[in-house]
This record gives C-alpha cells, sequence and structure tokens, in this order.
C-alpha cells in the first residue's frame, strides 16, 4: 500500500484500486484568551497553501510584533503571542494569507 499526499490531496494505492479524498479547509483566524496579560494562542487555517504572516499593530498603524511570516500548506495551525515587553492598550492582529485577510482587536492588561 502507497500513501501520497500533495496539495491536501491524499491518495491512497493498494493493487489495482486507487481512492481519492479531498479535504475542503475554511479559512479561520481565532485568539484565546482575549483580553490577556502574557500570553495569547492563536489558531488558524490556511485553506491553501501560501504565505502567511501574522502581525501585531498598535492603534496608529505602527508594526509592534511579528508573530509569523513564512509559507505554509494548507492546514490548522496554532501560534504563540507573547506580550512581556509590550504597553497595555488596544492592539490589532492581523492575518494575511494569498487569499484571507482577517483583524482582531486584541487588548493587553
Amino acid at each position: 500500500m502507497t500513501t501520497v499526499t500533495t496539495n491536501n490531496i491524499t491518495e491512497i494505492s493498494s493493487g489495482v484500486m486507487t481512492e481519492k479524498s479531498t479535504q475542503t479547509l475554511r479559512f479561520g483566524f481565532i485568539v484565546n484568551p482575549n483580553p490577556l496579560s502574557k500570553t495569547t494562542t492563536i489558531r488558524y487555517t490556511t485553506p491553501v497553501a501560501s504565505k502567511v504572516t501574522i502581525k501585531l499593530y498598535n492603534t496608529t498603524g505602527r508594526l509592534i510584533q511579528t508573530v509569523y511570516d513564512g509559507y505554509l500548506n494548507a492546514g490548522n495551525y496554532s501560534s504563540t503571542l507573547t506580550t512581556t515587553n509590550i504597553s497595555n492598550g488596544v492592539y490589532l492582529l492581523r492575518y494575511e494569507d494569498a487569499t484571507n485577510r482577517a483583524d482582531v482587536k486584541v487588548v493587553i492588561q
């Protein structure tokens, strides 16, 4: 039996039979807990393979921290935002990939 996974399509071959199944992923972006004091977990689903960035901005639009910047395959991921050196206040956490963009207001206390 041979199993090959490419571009989120899993192909399982055994002898003469071939079965193909595709998994459709929907975009998701969740920050929990929020408000936060030191750390929070960011969970996100990237529906297509692409470059992904997650960045934290202050209310004037100044970049405070890059949480993630790199290429990801389609799938479910999580990152940790650590805010021990960031002042209390309201911030904007922005997710971007090839087809999606989302902003979440984050309160650091």
